[in-house]
């Protein structure tokens, strides 16, 4: 059976095929296409990439952020995330991709630090799409995934040792 649940932004009709075993399944299915359609959950099939996505977002945020940010934000993406999630249509991307990916980061002995702004290009991305309608939602939210605990092993000074720092500085001129 076949289901129109609009236009498309160029203007033809926007039909989608339901199959199932039985007509009230297929009738069933088709209702069910019809009420995400209404709600905004179904997006218009597009084939743009993950790294066409993030290009865009990135002139996006040019007009905000500093150029040292985005230059970080360029590096970021094309040293992690284009090379794991770059060819993938953004549409196509689900839970699991998103979970491998932060994985496979983890495991390489990435810094929290990195991964979190890593995590923060990923879901900015996706939310950039959300908010321009290519994507119904954005996966990359619904993806937990446990940081590893690091110790931090400091040394502080001795009593001593601080004194005879405060001695040396107090004849600095920077102070």
């Amino acid at each position: 059976m076949q289901v129109t649940l609009g236009r498309r932004r160029d203007g033809k009709l926007d039909r989608r095929r339901v199959t199932a075993s039985t007509r009230e399944e297929v009738e069933q299915k088709a209702r069910e296409l019809q009420v995400l359609y209404t709600k905004g959950m179904i997006a218009e099939p597009d084939s743009v990439t993950f790294k066409e996505r993030g290009e865009l977002w990135l002139r996006r945020k040019a007009r905000t952020a500093r150029p040292k940010t985005l230059e970080g934000y360029g590096w970021l993406l094309r040293r992690y995330v284009y090379a794991h999630l770059g060819e993938r249509k953004v549409q196509a991307l689900r839970p699991p991709h998103i979970r491998g990916f932060y994985e496979s980061l983890l495991e390489s002995g990435m810094s929290s630090e990195t991964f979190r702004q890593v995590r923060y290009l990923v879901r900015a991305i996706l939310e950039d799409a959300l908010a321009d309608e290519v994507v119904a939602r954005n996966v990359a939210h619904g993806v937990r995934v446990e940081l590893p605990k690091t110790q931090r092993t400091g040394q502080s000074w001795s009593p001593l040792e601080s004194t005879n720092h405060l001695t040396q500085i107090r004849h600095c001129s920077y102070v």
